[in-house]
Protein backbone atom coordinates (compact mmCIF):
# COMPACT_ATOMS: atom_id res chain seq x y z
CA UNK A 1 0.00 0.00 0.00
CA UNK A 2 2.53 2.17 0.85
CA UNK A 3 4.75 1.66 -2.67
CA UNK A 4 1.06 2.37 -3.95
CA UNK A 5 1.43 5.65 -2.82
CA UNK A 6 4.54 6.67 -2.88
CA UNK A 7 4.31 5.65 -6.33
CA UNK A 8 1.24 8.01 -7.41
CA UNK A 9 3.27 10.70 -6.09
CA UNK A 10 5.79 9.78 -8.09
CA UNK A 11 3.59 10.09 -11.17
CA UNK A 12 1.81 13.32 -9.93
CA UNK A 13 4.66 15.32 -9.24
CA UNK A 14 6.59 14.20 -12.98
CA UNK A 15 3.08 14.92 -14.48
CA UNK A 16 2.99 18.50 -13.07
CA UNK A 17 6.66 19.01 -14.05
CA UNK A 18 5.65 17.80 -17.59
CA UNK A 19 3.12 20.57 -17.62
CA UNK A 20 5.08 23.57 -16.33
CA UNK A 21 7.72 22.94 -18.66
CA UNK A 22 5.13 23.26 -21.89
CA UNK A 23 3.58 25.98 -19.91
CA UNK A 24 7.31 27.87 -19.77
CA UNK A 25 7.36 27.13 -23.79
CA UNK A 26 4.60 28.58 -24.18
CA UNK A 27 5.28 31.71 -22.71
CA UNK A 28 8.74 32.28 -24.18
CA UNK A 29 7.34 31.79 -27.48
CA UNK A 30 4.33 34.22 -26.54
CA UNK A 31 7.18 36.97 -25.05
CA UNK A 32 9.17 36.45 -28.51
CA UNK A 33 6.12 36.92 -30.53
CA UNK A 34 5.31 40.32 -28.75
CA UNK A 35 8.97 41.34 -29.60
CA UNK A 36 8.58 41.09 -33.38
CA UNK A 37 7.09 44.00 -34.89
CA UNK A 38 4.82 43.83 -38.03
CA UNK A 39 8.14 43.94 -40.23
CA UNK A 40 9.88 41.35 -38.72
CA UNK A 41 6.48 38.46 -38.71
CA UNK A 42 6.22 39.80 -42.59
CA UNK A 43 9.70 39.27 -43.62
CA UNK A 44 10.24 35.59 -41.76
CA UNK A 45 6.97 34.11 -43.14
CA UNK A 46 7.78 35.65 -46.92
CA UNK A 47 11.18 34.16 -46.83
CA UNK A 48 9.01 30.80 -45.53
CA UNK A 49 7.27 31.04 -48.39
CA UNK A 50 9.73 32.00 -51.14
CA UNK A 51 11.91 28.50 -49.90
CA UNK A 52 8.68 26.72 -50.27
CA UNK A 53 7.37 28.13 -53.44
CA UNK A 54 10.19 29.52 -55.25
CA UNK A 55 8.81 32.70 -55.66
CA UNK A 56 10.81 34.79 -58.35
CA UNK A 57 11.84 38.74 -56.67
CA UNK A 58 8.59 39.84 -57.85
CA UNK A 59 6.21 37.89 -56.42
CA UNK A 60 8.38 38.04 -53.59
CA UNK A 61 7.75 41.83 -52.95
CA UNK A 62 4.54 41.34 -53.49
CA UNK A 63 3.98 38.72 -51.22
CA UNK A 64 5.42 40.84 -48.83
CA UNK A 65 3.33 43.59 -48.81
CA UNK A 66 0.38 41.15 -48.33
CA UNK A 67 2.03 39.41 -45.56
CA UNK A 68 2.70 43.01 -43.73
CA UNK A 69 -0.95 43.96 -43.79
CA UNK A 70 -1.84 40.55 -42.58
CA UNK A 71 0.87 40.77 -39.87
CA UNK A 72 -0.54 44.53 -39.17
CA UNK A 73 -3.68 43.34 -38.53
CA UNK A 74 -2.65 40.23 -36.13
CA UNK A 75 -0.88 42.78 -33.94
CA UNK A 76 -3.01 44.97 -33.62
CA UNK A 77 -5.70 42.02 -32.79
CA UNK A 78 -3.86 40.49 -29.95
CA UNK A 79 -3.03 43.91 -28.61
CA UNK A 80 -6.83 44.06 -28.29
CA UNK A 81 -7.35 41.00 -26.73
CA UNK A 82 -4.29 41.97 -24.46
CA UNK A 83 -6.01 44.74 -23.18
CA UNK A 84 -9.31 43.16 -22.76
CA UNK A 85 -7.85 40.17 -21.01
CA UNK A 86 -5.79 42.80 -18.58
CA UNK A 87 -9.36 44.65 -17.89
CA UNK A 88 -10.89 40.82 -17.58
CA UNK A 89 -13.26 41.77 -19.87
CA UNK A 90 -14.77 39.02 -22.52
CA UNK A 91 -16.18 40.39 -25.96
CA UNK A 92 -19.49 40.36 -25.95
CA UNK A 93 -21.64 38.39 -28.84
CA UNK A 94 -21.95 41.26 -31.21
CA UNK A 95 -18.26 42.00 -30.92
CA UNK A 96 -17.53 38.18 -31.36
CA UNK A 97 -19.18 38.08 -34.82
CA UNK A 98 -18.19 41.28 -35.85
CA UNK A 99 -14.31 39.63 -35.52
CA UNK A 100 -14.98 36.54 -36.53
CA UNK A 101 -16.65 38.16 -39.98
CA UNK A 102 -13.53 40.07 -39.81
CA UNK A 103 -10.80 37.79 -39.82
CA UNK A 104 -13.03 35.85 -42.64
CA UNK A 105 -13.25 38.63 -45.20
CA UNK A 106 -9.40 39.08 -44.21
CA UNK A 107 -8.60 35.47 -45.05
CA UNK A 108 -10.89 36.27 -48.19
CA UNK A 109 -8.85 39.53 -49.42
CA UNK A 110 -5.83 37.78 -48.90
CA UNK A 111 -6.77 34.81 -50.76
CA UNK A 112 -7.36 36.67 -53.95
CA UNK A 113 -4.76 38.80 -53.32
CA UNK A 114 -2.16 35.52 -53.09
CA UNK A 115 -4.17 34.18 -56.29
CA UNK A 116 -3.09 37.48 -58.70
CA UNK A 117 0.56 37.17 -57.04
CA UNK A 118 1.42 33.07 -57.51
CA UNK A 119 1.29 31.33 -60.57
CA UNK A 120 -1.32 27.89 -60.65
CA UNK A 121 0.79 25.41 -59.06
CA UNK A 122 2.34 27.77 -56.39
CA UNK A 123 -1.21 28.86 -55.40
CA UNK A 124 -2.33 25.26 -54.93
CA UNK A 125 0.60 24.48 -53.04
CA UNK A 126 0.16 28.06 -51.22
CA UNK A 127 -3.54 27.23 -50.32
CA UNK A 128 -2.76 23.76 -49.17
CA UNK A 129 -0.36 25.12 -46.64
CA UNK A 130 -2.19 27.70 -45.73
CA UNK A 131 -5.52 25.55 -44.74
CA UNK A 132 -3.35 22.90 -42.92
CA UNK A 133 -1.95 25.47 -40.79
CA UNK A 134 -5.89 26.95 -39.85
CA UNK A 135 -6.60 23.17 -39.70
CA UNK A 136 -3.80 22.35 -37.07
CA UNK A 137 -4.57 25.35 -34.79
CA UNK A 138 -7.95 24.67 -33.69
CA UNK A 139 -7.55 20.98 -32.62
CA UNK A 140 -4.88 22.47 -30.61
CA UNK A 141 -6.73 24.73 -28.90
CA UNK A 142 -9.21 22.16 -28.09
CA UNK A 143 -6.67 19.44 -26.86
CA UNK A 144 -5.69 21.98 -24.36
CA UNK A 145 -8.67 23.11 -23.09
CA UNK A 146 -10.18 19.61 -22.85
CA UNK A 147 -7.47 17.20 -22.32
CA UNK A 148 -7.99 15.05 -25.00
CA UNK A 149 -6.09 14.49 -28.42
CA UNK A 150 -7.03 15.42 -31.76
CA UNK A 151 -7.16 11.99 -33.01
CA UNK A 152 -9.89 11.15 -30.08
CA UNK A 153 -12.25 13.61 -31.61
CA UNK A 154 -12.66 12.50 -34.47
CA UNK A 155 -11.67 9.23 -35.65
CA UNK A 156 -8.84 10.10 -37.76
CA UNK A 157 -6.19 7.48 -36.34
CA UNK A 158 -2.86 7.75 -37.33
CA UNK A 159 -0.80 4.49 -38.22
CA UNK A 160 2.91 4.53 -36.98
Amino acid sequence: MKKLIIMALALASFNMQAQDKKEDRMAIKKERLNKMNAEDMAQIQTKKMVLALDLSDAQQKQVEQVELKTAKRRLEHMKKKATMAEKGEKPSEDARLKMQNDKLDNRIATKREMKKILNESQYEKWNTMHERKHKMGRPRKMERKRGTAPSDRDGDRRKH
